[in-house]
């Protein structure tokens, strides 16, 4: 527990200015801190993070006294760049679970650099532009078959093609493969969700400080992706594909796992190679129209060139393929 005196010492050195340090209120849900008021210490690109250390200030509006007690018990508790009408940061979950039984992880409000500079990526990865997201939840997993599974069941949908050569007991965690885009956005709206934007999808990926790969700069290897196996569409379930979040040395920033290898993603948004060109500087949406959709990340039959977070893959929307599947996301409150 942190005490009254340690923070009167902690928050002046963190804020650079005096402030007085008030007793921590004891927080689990949102609901606790409906009627405070949260300032929490800033971190990359506007992502705070609440917990024992990191507390500037908690002040409980209502109560006539405050019980002093740690705050470990709400360190999943972010703020963001979004703000309520006090002008106070909006305190945002690190992780929730979707409708679906998916984890989601947030990733706060704030600006990054799509694309790639001159002479560097595809000349439709150009030119590299600033972009603002509002807050968002990714699914931390690409969608899996089990999940999928369900979706079927509770909607007497027709099966992707070769599914009778899935096993569940053997398959259920590895992403499922072979679905058309117009399946990936039906299955986000039944789980309460929808596809990301490219843009999303992009800083999900590569975070705020401009990353090659979702962890950093070094190349693609078999410890951070599945990537680089022979291409046998017939034997991508049983063989080719890993379950979802094998690569823990492989996460992005945000905790999103796979987004590069083991499958391409289906995104929301219409393929235009000229889009960076006329690009909304705030919350992108793509193109009105097109003949390809975006898919991301490459998958297990590339090699690490594939992999990068500011490449561009394009497919036909009714397309399926052993090597792309699909991750959904949802607008934060």
């Amino acid at each position: 527990m942190v005490s009254h005196y340690s923070l009167s010492i902690i928050i002046p050195f963190l804020l650079g200015s005096v402030f007085e340090a008030f007793p921590l209120r004891l927080a689990k849900t949102m609901d606790d801190l409906k009627e405070g008021v949260v300032k929490i210490t800033d971190m990359v690109d506007k992502q705070h993070g609440i917990g024992t250390d990191l507390i500037m200030r908690i002040e409980d509006k209502t109560a006539n006294f405050v019980v002093e007690q740690g705050f470990r018990q709400a360190d999943s508790l972010v703020s963001t760049g979004s703000r309520e009408p006090n002008g106070m940061p909006v305190a945002l979950s690190r992780e929730i679970t979707g409708k679906d039984g998916g984890p989601m992880v947030l990733v706060p409000a704030g600006s990054f650099l799509m694309g790639s500079p001159e002479g560097t990526g595809e000349p439709d990865e150009r030119p590299q532009h600033r972009v603002y997201l509002n807050d968002f939840y990714i699914d931390q997993y690409e969608v899996t078959v089990e999940r999928y599974h369900q979706f079927l069941q509770d909607n007497n949908r027709g099966a992707p093609k070769y599914w009778d050569r899935v096993e569940i007991s053997r398959d259920g965690q590895k992403p499922v493969v072979r679905i058309t885009w117009y399946d990936a956005q039906a299955y986000c709206q039944w789980a309460g969700k929808r596809l990301p934007t490219e843009a999303e999808w992009e800083k999900a990926a590569r975070g705020p400080d401009n990353r090659t790969y979702p962890w950093g700069e070094t190349t693609p290897n078999f410890t951070t992706a599945n990537l680089g196996k022979a291409y046998e569409p017939g034997k991508a379930y049983a063989e080719k594909l890993q379950p979802v979040g094998s690569f823990e040395r492989g996460k992005s920033l945000y905790g999103a796992y796979d987004m590069a290898g083991n499958v391409w993603e289906w995104v929301a948004d219409w393929f235009d190679q000229d889009y960076y060109l006329i690009s909304p500087k705030k919350n992108p949406q793509g193109p009105s129209s097109g003949n390809f959709k975006v898919r991301r990340g490459g998958s297990w039959g590339n090699d690490p060139t594939a992999l990068r977070s500011g490449l561009r893959g394009r497919l036909l929307p009714l397309r399926r393929s052993a090597a792309v599947g699909f991750r959904c996301a949802q607008d934060a409150p």
